[in-house]
Formats: C-alpha cells, structure tokens, sequence
C-alpha cells in the first residue's frame, strides 16, 4: 500500500484555514491514517444503494436493516430492494442486542425484534385501557373484608405487563370479573390485597379466553412485583448491561427493572446529566456516559448503590461510541471488552473501572456538536475504528494561502486531501 508524500500530524475541523499548521488537513476520504498520523491510501468504494434521510444500519440474523426518513426499512441483500418494518419517527436511533433480541430506541418508543421474527413490535406487553367490571359472587371462600384487585398480561414467553388496578369492592365470599377483553395467547394474572389490606397478592393466572372470570381462593401467591412500572418512552441511545437495559432521553438516563429489560420505574428508574447525553457504553464494573461537561463512570453493580466519577473533560461526539474488543486492540489480547469512543479530541478508549486512555492526543480535532457512528473493521491485516461523522459546516474543502511567515512574507499552500 503506497505512503502519500503528508507531512505527519492529522485532522484539523477546527482552525481558520490561514492558521493549519503544516501537515493538517480538512479531510481525509479513502485513506487510512496510522498510529502516528500517517496516511496511506485506502480502496474505493461502489454504491449499491441510494436513498435519502439515511441514519443508520445494522446487522442482525443475517438481515441487514436501515434507518431511511424515520422508517426502519430492511434491505434485500440480493437485490438492494427495501421493506418497511415500522416507522420509528424522524430523530437519532440506536441499536443494541439483549437476550438473543434487538431492541431499537427511537422518537416514537422502545422496539423489538425476536430473532427469527419477521417484523419488530414495540417492546414490553400492553394491558388494555378498557378494564373489567369487579363486583362480588355469592360462591367462594374469601374472608369477608374490603379488596383492592389488579390485573396484568403475561404474552407467552413469560414477559408481564404493568398491573393495573382495577379497583375495590367488599366481598365476603367470591370475586367476579366481568367485561374481561379477550386476548389469544395471553394470559390475565389476578392480584389481590388481603382483607382491607394494602400488598397485593398474586390470587391466580388463567387464560385470557373467556369475557368472565370468578375468583374464590384467598391470594396466598407472590407479591405483585409489576404495580406502578411503566414502558419505556421514545429515546436516542439504548445500551444493555447487567440484565438491564439503560436509555438516554435527552439528559435523563433512564434504566429498566432488574430482569425486566422492558419495564422501568418513572418515579425512580433514572439519573439527570449535563446537557444532552451523547453516548451511553458499558465495561465490566460499570458505565461509561457522556454528556455536555465531559465523561462520567458510574461503578457499581447495583444502579441505587452507583457511585458517580467524572473521568475525562474532552467532549464526546455523539453517538460514535461503541464495545471494542480485548483482541482489536493493539499489542495483544485483553481479558474483557473496553469501550472507544470518538471525541473532540480524537479516539478514547474506555478500561473496565473507568479509566480514560486518549488514542491520538493532539491528532485530532473534531467540532464536539456534530454526530457520529462507529465500527470496528480488520482491513489488511490492520484492525480499525471507523466512524462516519455528520457535516461540520465550519469546515470547507480547497486550497487555502497562508501568506504569514516568521521570517519573511511568502505563499504557503495547505491542500485539503479530497
């Protein structure tokens, strides 16, 4: 691979055009630029597939899906044809994979894909808004008093719904639900209080068939684990960890129930940042987040005991972070995966505990407000991050004349590589 005839140094997004240093360049298409600055160049590239308001894409059992004006559309590989499979709303998306499934964040909410589904549904199983009337039975033997009763849906991989109350009723003998909507492969889970009592109690689970149900066996089950949770709302960056899912809207981090990837609690579930959140990455003993001010490590296990450190002041770009592996890195193999990210300042590397390594200090300098995505790639032998950045309309592409010098006035040329 031949070595262009570039002084060593980088990219420079920022610095008037008089004032790049020599060796800067504005951009860098179809080169490879090494360890200590150097370039050489790169293959070129075909295009197979043309559309507009294109954000994003991602690979997923063996199907390859992309994000086009707000639509998760999947493309055929044979043809280059695209399907829409649900629409997602305009506004940043992500993806991350949990317990064999996809869960896609966007504006209008939290979505699935079962591997081996055909189409995404949004995540987590929705009670319906019309609830049945709860009135006493003659028959059964409840201790008389007054109840309070809730329902919920369990879908039939074992994934319940938030219970919803239904409401109270005095009874003395038996509980009959009646209105009940009926819902195919699901099946109503039945919560009740002791006699004028406040925990709710599973009482039974059956079959969501038949419009009336009547309960006569005192709710000796499992505490209602589900009451007061709710679904995600809309987002912009999903991550899982630690058999959670976390989720940033804005500058809230918002994380799920333990076990329960689709259902968080509003009143709780979440942690408020400086500034929008620009990227959420897990390591083994906690997570990397990046907002306005900088970097934050929050450790720990457990997400009430979390203790919260301010890692590195260098402002990520959005959305460009991703896991990087122990083998990609250079020098050998690592025991456990860290996190990379691409920042104003070029690359950081994110260990396990919460230290910051910069990859190229002093390499690299990128506009902090602009987005961008991140993969890893083995090219050449040679592993790499690769990240595909919005437009920074600071800079510009041509010749600029410097005609400042130390020692006398001259015309120097800093020639963007395009």
């Amino acid at each position: 691979m031949a070595r262009l005839p570039l002084p060593v140094l980088g990219i420079d997004l920022l610095s008037g055009e008089t004032d790049l240093l020599e060796g800067a360049v504005r951009a860098a298409v179809n080169v490879d630029i090494d360890r200590v600055g150097q370039f050489s160049r790169r293959s070129g590239y075909s295009t197979v597939l043309k559309r507009a308001d294109c954000s994003a894409l991602y690979a997923f059992d063996r199907r390859l899906l992309m994000v086009c004006a707000g639509e998760l559309v999947q493309v055929d590989a044979a043809n280059y044809t695209t399907s829409s499979l649900a629409r997602l709303g305009r506004g940043p998306v992500d993806f991350c994979e949990h317990n064999g499934d996809l869960y896609v964040i966007g504006p209008s909410g939290l979505w699935r894909l079962r591997r081996g589904s055909i189409s995404p549904t949004l995540a987590g199983v929705a009670i319906p808004e019309s609830l049945p009337a709860i009135e006493p039975h003659p028959v059964g033997t409840l201790t008389p008093g007054q109840y309070t009763v809730a329902l919920s849906l369990v879908d039939d991989f074992g994934e319940e719904s938030p219970a919803t109350v239904c409401g109270s009723v005095r009874l003395s003998a038996g509980l009959k639900l009646a209105g009940l909507p009926a819902m195919p492969g699901m099946r109503w889970r039945l919560y009740m209080t002791a006699p004028d009592g406040q925990a709710l109690y599973l009482a039974e689970e059956f079959e969501a068939l038949l419009p009336e149900h009547v309960a006569t066996i005192y709710p000796n089950g499992a505490p209602c684990q589900t009451l007061h949770l709710d679904h995600f709302d809309g987002g912009h960056s999903v991550r899982a960890w630690a058999d959670r899912l976390f989720i940033a809207q804005g500058d809230v981090l918002w994380y799920s129930e333990a076990m329960r990837p689709n259902l968080t609690s509003k009143r709780h579930n979440f942690v408020r940042f400086v500034g929008a959140i620009r990227f959420i990455e897990p390591v083994e003993g906690g997570l990397f987040v990046g907002d306005d001010r900088g970097v934050w490590f929050l450790s720990g296990a457990e997400p009430s005991a979390w203790s919260q450190s301010f890692v590195s002041s260098v402002r990520a770009i959005s959305g460009s972070s991703t896991q990087l592996p122990g083998s990609h890195l250079a020098g050998g193999e690592a025991a456990t995966n860290s996190a990379i990210w691409l920042s104003e300042n070029g690359y950081m590397n994110g260990l396990p505990g919460g230290t910051v390594v910069p990859l190229q200090p002093g390499r690299i300098q990128i506009d902090h407000t602009v987005a961008g995505r991140t993969v890893l790639a083995l090219r050449n032998g040679v592993r790499q991050a690769i990240t595909l950045t919005a437009t920074v309309p600071r800079s510009a592409n041509g010749v600029a004349i410097d005609t400042t010098s130390k020692n006398k006035s001259q015309s120097h040329l800093n020639r963007s590589l395009v």
